[in-house]
């Protein structure tokens, strides 16, 4: 046994104090001594000891240094020489432990790996030096690190997410779910937890279950596909239905990933532009906003929410490849019929859009337009001849207009209206100038176009489209079963037209007098505002006004007969 621990304590110095063991020899003890103080002398110095360490090396120093003679000594003697003798300094260390507690103590290393011995050193290791009042600290994971380094990446969201969240219906509420718990505790006669014990284990076990977020303009035919999955009572039902959700979900991916490949055609094709280049994947989207009541404050009277407030419109055109949205504001005194009634008409709709492709557009040769499926705005008789005209007189070569998915109508003319309408929130607003402001402030991307600018000119005229396009092409049969229409100029007159976006084409012909019959240069009438009605003027002057700001009641309604 005396043996293992000699042998052990060899292996201690040559791994951990990188001291080869002791031979003590009667001619070699001196020479031994030298070379071990010529090989500390030459190492760097030791800021960090261990007291393990510190025995081992005052058992062995009392063996090298007993007498200053060279004594012959067998194994047995050396060993408990290291373990019972004298460490040689006036505190004599070595009396503080004894023999049993050293020899355990050796033996319990012994068990230990390699990297249980590092561990163990690491955790007993102490500075030798005086401790300062500025601490100064290290970043180092192997090697030194700079701070930068160091920080990790921030961690994604729902990484301890083992199991699909369950939402529960918005109606819902932790309360009204404690109550459920609850009746179902009592009627199998078992304990139950309080409700804030019930909270608390809810927060720290179930934090998969959770209560779904409020959503708006939500797909019908989603929402009508998942409750009659729900419902379904045989395994029939519930597969064909569930067929039938899926169906439905795959339809509209494919969609979303048409319109998504037009954005990146159209930005990639504008970020290589040069001048005088004819772009040919260029896209538009278009689609009206809700109406905006003016006035509007950030506190807002109680009785004014029981008002009609002076209404306008928002018509939003988003050119992808600039990066730039062109929102029409149309008061409502500058509608084309009174009241500004028909502004989400098709005589509206094609004359904004007309104007922002000949001011706004890049003179592209092919084009995209993504609408709302809406067919008293876009999907319509007029904006197909519309189309059909213009490539006729040569002002396109080709254009696809496509209607977004019935329910999934997210898009990036949406994104700009909701920029505007969080500033519009917090802003006072009594006249269109105030929204137009707005406008501008709420992103870099929104562009203003508004019918009357301030010195009284008109940015766009309103043109009677409607008789002007009626007489020259046909409608398109059961228009309203088809969602994507192409035209070309090497096919004038006919339109191509498909359900869906991977469907079968077919084209039809909606032209209605021969070509030769057809000039290029001829235009629908202009049709002027037609200002507010009698009515109408009058209520905005006697209810509404008062509640706008004195030095802005004149600009946000004038007396009845002065305009």
């Amino acid at each position: 046994m005396n043996k293992c621990l000699l042998q052990d304590l060899d292996e201690i110095y040559r791994e951990y104090l990188h001291v080869p063991p002791n031979n003590f020899n009667d001619e070699d003890n001196d020479n031994i001594n030298d070379n071990e103080n010529n090989e500390l002398e030459d190492t760097e110095p030791v800021e960090h000891i261990s007291e393990t360490d510190e025995i081992a090396q005052a058992a062995a120093a009392f063996v090298q240094h007993q007498n200053g003679d060279n004594i012959c000594i067998n194994n047995e003697d050396l060993n408990m020489a290291k373990i019972t003798g004298d460490c040689g300094c006036l505190a004599k260390c070595i009396n503080q432990f004894e023999q049993d507690e050293i020899i355990t103590h050796i033996l319990s290393m012994r068990e230990l790996p390699k990297e249980g011995k590092d561990m163990y050193l690491m955790g007993k290791l102490k500075s030798k030096g005086v401790d300062k009042s500025r601490s100064r600290y290290g970043d180092t994971i192997l090697e030194k690190l700079c701070l930068s380094a160091w920080f990790t990446p921030a961690a994604p969201p729902n990484r301890h997410d083992s199991e699909p969240h369950v939402l529960l219906p918005t109606c819902e509420s932790k309360q009204s779910v404690f109550d459920t718990y609850i009746s179902a505790c009592q009627a199998d006669g078992t304990r139950s937890f309080h409700l804030t014990t019930f909270k608390n284990v809810w927060s720290s076990c179930c934090q998969h279950i959770r209560f779904a977020s409020l959503h708006s303009d939500v797909c019908n035919t989603c929402k009508r596909l998942r409750e009659s999955v729900t419902l379904a009572q045989t395994e029939e039902d519930k597969i064909e239905t569930s067929q039938n959700y899926i169906s439905h979900i795959e339809a509209a991916r494919r969609e979303r990933e048409l319109y998504n490949g037009w954005l990146s055609k159209s930005r990639d094709e504008f970020s290589n532009y040069n001048q005088g280049q004819v772009l040919k994947n260029v896209h538009y989207t278009i689609d009206f906003a809700q109406s905006i009541s003016l006035p509007h404050h950030t506190d807002q009277v109680g009785q004014l929410y029981f008002l009609s407030g002076r209404k306008v419109k928002v018509f939003g055109v988003c050119i992808e490849g600039k990066r730039k949205q062109y929102n029409y504001l149309v008061d409502e005194d500058e509608g084309i019929l009174k009241d500004c009634a028909d502004t989400k008409g098709p005589n509206a709709t094609i004359s904004m859009f007309d104007h922002a492709v000949e001011c706004y557009g890049l003179n592209e040769s092919e084009c995209g337009i993504h609408c709302d499926n809406c067919p008293g705005e876009n999907k319509n008789r007029y904006m197909t001849g519309y189309l059909a005209w213009r490539v006729l007189t040569g002002q396109h070569q080709k254009i696809s207009l496509m209607m977004q998915f019935p329910g999934h109508t997210k898009c990036l003319v949406d994104a700009g209206f909701g920029q505007a309408k969080k500033l519009f929130r917090r802003s006072n607003c009594d006249t269109v100038s105030h929204l137009a402001d707005v406008f501008r402030k709420s992103s870099s991307s929104n562009e203003v176009v508004q019918y009357n600018q301030e010195n009284n000119e008109i940015t766009w005229q309103w043109r009677d489209w409607k008789s002007f396009l009626s007489a020259l092409f046909k409608p398109v049969p059961g228009i309203r079963k088809y969602h994507h229409f192409v035209f070309r100029h090497d096919k004038p007159g006919i339109v191509i037209v498909k359900e869906k976006c991977d469907g079968i084409e077919k084209e039809i012909n909606i032209l209605r007098r021969p070509l030769e019959e057809f000039d290029p240069l001829d235009r629908p009438e202009v049709i002027p505002a037609a200002g507010l009605s009698r009515t109408r003027h009058e209520y905005l002057y006697s209810k509404v006004r008062p509640y706008a700001r004195k030095e802005y009641q004149a600009a946000f309604c004038q007396a009845p007969g002065e305009e």
